[in-house]
């Protein structure tokens, strides 16, 4: 009996030792790089989840970009349009040649109010303004104000002296005794409106 005891002993012991063995192995291998494995794929998911905001902030910046390119272009058109001095005789002028180009031999009636300084330094000239032709002769006066050479911003607008329609379309142009009246501003800078589009950068 003690014969087969010894027996059986040692290659109980050697699968005990190969039983501890494969214990140190795994932790002092196997599960560290399993540990390692999950920490790379939560570093995958953030790198992943940084790079959709990356992403997120340049297509902003860049709808950005376009946005202050329209705005730098308005801002140089209208820079453009503004004299560097309140001359309101020299806006009767303008006026009155557009009105002529529009094939209204009449002269337009301007009456300027007081000047104020508004925010951003540039002068304000409120003021009205009143002309008579036929229909066609305002409707083109009208329209030439979208290229017209100086900043007018037109507040209200009224036109009396007959229908604007008849019968469900725009009366005739020839259509005679219209008066057409506008209230609204120009503007002038004394030294210049700077354009912050262009003007180099501060220190």
């Amino acid at each position: 009996m003690a014969e087969q005891l010894k027996r059986y002993q040692r290659p109980v012991v050697i699968a005990a030792a190969a039983v501890v063995f494969a214990l140190v192995v795994f932790v002092a291998w196997i599960s560290p790089e399993g540990n390692k494995a999950s920490q790379l794929g939560a570093q995958k998911a953030q790198l992943q989840q940084q790079a959709v905001q990356l992403q997120q902030q340049l297509a902003t910046l860049q709808a950005e970009q376009r946005t202050v390119k329209a705005n730098c272009a308005t801002l140089t058109k209208d820079l453009a349009e503004i004299p560097t001095a309140p001359n309101g005789a020299e806006f009767l002028v303008d006026i009155t040649n557009l009105a002529h180009a529009a094939g209204d031999p009449n002269t337009p009636s301007y009456t300027p109010g007081a000047v104020t300084k508004g925010p951003s330094g540039v002068w304000e000239i409120p003021g009205s303004l009143s002309l008579t032709g036929t229909f066609g002769q305002l409707r083109l006066f009208l329209k030439g104000l979208d290229t017209f050479p100086r900043l007018f911003t037109v507040s209200t607008i009224s036109l009396s002296g007959g229908p604007v329609t008849d019968g469900g379309h725009l009366v005739p142009d020839s259509s005679p005794g219209y008066t057409l009246k506008l209230a609204g501003d120009i503007y002038y800078a004394t030294a210049g409106q700077a354009n912050i589009c262009t003007s180099p950068a501060g220190p």
